[in-house]
């Protein structure tokens, strides 16, 4: 079950994301905060810079919501607020390197003291047995740590979608390795921010609508730091300290050498420049895609290679790690010296790569994923049915008869005014909801209850729900409808509905399965008004069915 309740996690961050762009993005524009195009730019045309909003308030929300606050994850999401609020200051006015860092620090220290995120257990990275520090050595390890991942996520944060997709592949190892050892803050931390960076990476691909800037990129950076901490410190954990190093060793090996070059050539190691692993590999003449997949590619394979070889030696590993980012750079500066030679092989080989997009997909497969929508929605819908006892009630069977009569009368209006029919969807989704969170693990066919027949097809359907989101245009457009008209239908179905529906009852599958639900007709019926009344009264005709049970 705790998995399903992390989906609920990634699912209502994931479309909490999806929705809060657009309407983020159109004040950036607004308001003017944009990042314009100049000497260490990749991109020729100003873009909207505080995508970060639409990545931290979904991953905070979901995760306030769906889990139960323990000591660390309450001192991380301290820790982020403050991490928060100095990226934003920074995308908005500017700060100097002086003042990004000490509020970088102060919410690192807010973090390792709330949270008691000590990093004292490095492993035998060396050979000579496991190297444990003091509590307050490690306190002050932790520090350093968090703040240096969160300065390796916000330095390679330069191509669009670079630092996010980045991101999504560490997360999901933590994720994974969080799931072996049921480290619970590892899982909810982690399905909550890929769920955030899914959503926003939708906009932010090549070419990006807008950016995570510094609010984002900090954020980001600071949660993968202090869930590899609590993940490779916890006393029941399994996870060496230097597998987490691994996963995210492309930012961190990237900006280690970097500020190494700066110190050298007598610049300071924050100064900004134009010689990032991407920067260098866009010089070789890889287009803005290739190059970042080819470091997507680089940061997998780091990935993959932490988690297969998880259980080997310690200072195997770490070997390992120092040998291959040595090996890397060295081939990368190798072909740099030689870059003239190599410019027009590369140009060839990127080809049309320029013009990649995540929703270059077939019109046909457009319909495969939308008619596969419609049978889970049915599906889940006839489950409701078989399910549960019905209700005494004498509000819900007037709403319900009003909701089929309605909805069949503005089928055949001449005006069209299926905006009405989204309220009158609200209560029936509420109350099949319920009923198959209620009494879905009463009913068992061949051992398997509809409990899980229904959390199975409601995976199935935010997956598609999510692809769908990722085929269409223009997502804004879900947002035009009214809602006022929806909350007006919220307040009245919860004035009236029956005392025995006991909604704190598996509340997190009703508010995501409604979600899912919702969003899933309304993505579906776009532009099809009739059929979306037609799916308002047969969802009303379900209710009154389920009342007279």
């Amino acid at each position: 079950m705790y998995l399903m309740h992390n989906f609920y996690i990634f699912v209502t961050a994931l479309f909490l994301s999806l929705l809060m762009v657009p309407a983020i993005r159109k004040w950036a524009l607004d308001t003017g905060a944009i990042d314009y195009p100049g000497d260490r730019r990749v991109h020729v045309r100003p873009v909207p810079s505080v995508g970060g909003v639409a990545i931290f308030i979904p991953f905070l929300f979901s995760v306030l919501v769906y889990f139960d606050m323990n000591r660390e994850v309450r001192g991380i999401l301290a820790g982020s607020l403050l991490i928060f609020f100095t990226g934003l200051i920074d995308d908005l006015y500017t700060l100097s390197p002086k003042q990004k860092l000490a509020g970088q620090f102060a919410g690192c220290l807010v973090a390792v003291l709330v949270g008691h995120l000590y990093l004292t257990n490095l492993g035998d990275i060396f050979g000579g047995g496991p190297l444990v520090l003091p509590v307050l050595a490690g306190g002050a390890f932790a520090l350093f740590a968090l703040v240096g991942v969160v300065n390796a996520v916000n330095l390679i944060d330069g191509l669009d979608g670079l630092a996010g997709g980045l991101s999504v592949i560490s997360l999901l190892a933590f994720f994974w390795l969080g799931f072996k050892d049921l480290n619970y803050s590892a899982l909810a931390l982690a399905a909550g921010l890929s769920g955030a960076l899914l959503g926003f990476l939708k906009y932010n691909a090549y070419p990006a609508k807008i950016f995570m800037g510094d609010t984002g990129s900090q954020v980001v950076g600071f949660v993968l730091g202090a869930i590899a901490i609590i993940l490779t410190q916890d006393p029941h954990g399994t996870v060496k300290a230097v597998v987490p190093l691994m996963i995210l060793s492309v930012p961190i090996s990237d900006t280690l050498v970097v500020m190494l070059n700066r110190i050298r050539k007598g610049h300071h190691p924050l100064a900004p420049d134009r010689t990032h692993l991407h920067h260098n590999i866009l010089k070789l003449g890889l287009g803005h895609a290739l190059t970042v997949w080819l470091i997507y590619a680089l940061s997998l394979f780091w990935t993959l290679t932490a988690l297969v070889f998880r259980n080997s030696e310690d200072y195997y590993l770490f070997g390992g790690l120092l040998l291959g980012t040595l090996a890397i750079h060295l081939l990368l500066r190798t072909l740099m010296k030689n870059e003239n030679n190599y410019q027009n092989v590369f140009k060839q080989l990127s080809g049309g790569s320029q013009e990649l997009q995540l929703h270059s997909f077939s019109t046909q497969f457009d319909r495969s994923v939308s008619f596969l929508m419609v049978v889970c929605l049915v599906l889940y819908v006839l489950t409701s049915v078989l399910v549960g006892e019905g209700f005494s009630s004498q509000g819900l069977p007037a709403l319900g008869a009003v909701g089929v009569i309605v909805s069949l009368i503005l089928m055949y209006s001449d005006k069209n005014q299926a905006i009405l029919s989204y309220p009158l969807m609200l209560a029936p989704v509420l109350l099949i909801n319920y009923q198959v969170e209620r009494w879905g693990d009463e009913v068992v066919w061949h051992s398997i209850s509809i409990a899980q027949m229904t959390n199975a097809i409601f995976v199935f359907l935010a997956l598609l729900l999510a692809v769908k989101f990722l085929l269409l245009k223009s997502p804004d457009t879900i947002l035009d409808f009214t809602l006022e008209l929806i909350i007006f239908a919220m307040g009245l179905t919860l004035a009236i509905v029956p005392s025995d529906i006991d909604l704190t009852y598996h509340l997190s599958g009703l508010i995501s399965k409604g979600i899912v639900i919702f969003l899933s007709l309304r993505l579906l019926y776009l532009k099809k008004s009739k059929k979306l009344l037609l799916a308002s009264a047969l969802l009303n005709l379900t209710m009154l069915i389920i009342i007279f049970k």
